[in-house]
């Protein structure tokens, strides 16, 4: 059995290759996001006391921590017969799609047609070139690393991923679907995923995460998707999942509405031994409104965990959280829906079902 000790140990060698491939044109505030990220980690590990652990109480990681994954940093082989794999994967889909490979952006499965002038989806490392200010502004500032240990291991090895900016006025033509996709090139593999979403003012988006398993291997999918809704502007999201049954899903989603602003997820999917959906939505200013809601399917010995925060910080903000799930075999399903009204955010509207 893997100890404490020696995940963090196997986390902090591998930070220390990882290290060595930074990019000396990148600013010195996106690597102190990975430094900052590391100490986290080694100082909190991940969450698997079962007492005192209130967030992760009805969910045991210790099949994660017990495993050592390694983190994807390096260009792997594709298997044999990938890309028709991926060509099926993707057919029929209308929409502009990105496609990242272990945690790799691959330019050669995606599609984008032409973005009316304004929108923005770029790759992290674009981002950091064409627009460092944004990227400056937003990452980490809604998933902190102080949080728990996935958002701090995330932050660490912060390599490659994706941000999507809808300028003041602007709105996308089509649906932004972004799909991550794990293959057969390593076992025991973990895809730190990022994705940074920045709406301006009267701005409407709407998009897609879809992570997709093409292996049997045992993979960890961690992902932090940070999400600013800018004011009276429109976000509609939607997140599937289709992994394997050996497979671990950690995802956590932040988002922060500014005043007047409209954000709809909802959440599909399964199939991996364990699945963590993890919202917190800050209604950061007046007017401001969320719906969250979720189906899950799950079977053989699958856990799915829908844990999912509101917090109502100004007057005249609405909540609805709407999960179900469909359970066969000896999978479980977990709902935590928890809401936070401040004293000053009077005639707020919040239910949960």
């Amino acid at each position: 059995m893997v100890q404490h000790k020696e995940y963090l140990g196997h986390y902090l060698e591998e930070f220390g290759t990882f290290e060595k491939s930074f990019s000396k044109a990148e600013p010195d505030w996106f690597q102190d996001i990975r430094q900052s990220g590391i100490k986290q980690f080694c100082e909190q590990g991940f969450p698997t006391a079962r007492r005192g652990n209130e967030p992760w109480k009805y969910t045991n990681i210790s099949p994660i921590a017990q495993t050592l994954f390694l983190p994807q940093f390096i260009n792997l082989k594709d298997p044999i017969g990938f890309d028709s794999l991926i060509q099926e994967e993707l057919s029929g889909i209308q929409a502009d799609t990105f496609v990242f490979v272990d945690g790799r952006y691959r330019s050669e499965f995606s599609y984008k047609g032409k973005l009316e002038q304004g929108p923005l989806v770029l790759t992290l490392h674009e981002a950091l070139e064409k627009c460092p200010e944004i990227v400056r502004k937003h990452i980490g500032k809604y998933a902190e690393n102080k949080e728990n240990g996935f958002i701090a291991l995330n932050s660490a090895f912060l390599n490659d991923g994706i941000l999507i900016f809808i300028p003041d006025n602007c709105e996308t033509e089509k649906p932004v679907n972004l799909v991550f996709v794990s293959s057969d090139s390593h076992p025991n593999v973990v895809n730190n995923l990022r994705v940074l979403v920045v709406t301006g003012e009267n701005s409407k988006l709407s998009y897609m995460e879809s992570y997709v398993s093409l292996n049997t291997n045992s993979t960890l999918n961690n992902s932090v998707t940070e999400i600013f809704a800018g004011r009276n502007s429109e976000i509609l999201h939607h997140r599937a999942i289709r992994e394997n049954p050996e497979g671990f899903h950690i995802g956590m989603t932040r988002v922060w509405q500014d005043a007047c602003s409209y954000f709809q997820s909802i959440s599909i999917g399964g199939g991996s031994a364990l699945t963590r959906n993890d919202y917190h939505v800050f209604l950061g200013q007046p007017d401001s409104t969320c719906i969250v809601n979720g189906l899950h399917i799950t079977d053989g010995r699958a856990h799915v965990d829908n844990h999912i925060t509101v917090s109502h910080l100004e007057p005249r903000t609405t909540s609805r959280q709407n999960f179900r799930s469909i359970l066969s075999g000896e999978s479980r399903a977990v709902f935590s829906g928890k809401i936070y009204v401040q004293r000053n955010a009077e005639k707020s509207d919040a239910q949960q079902s």
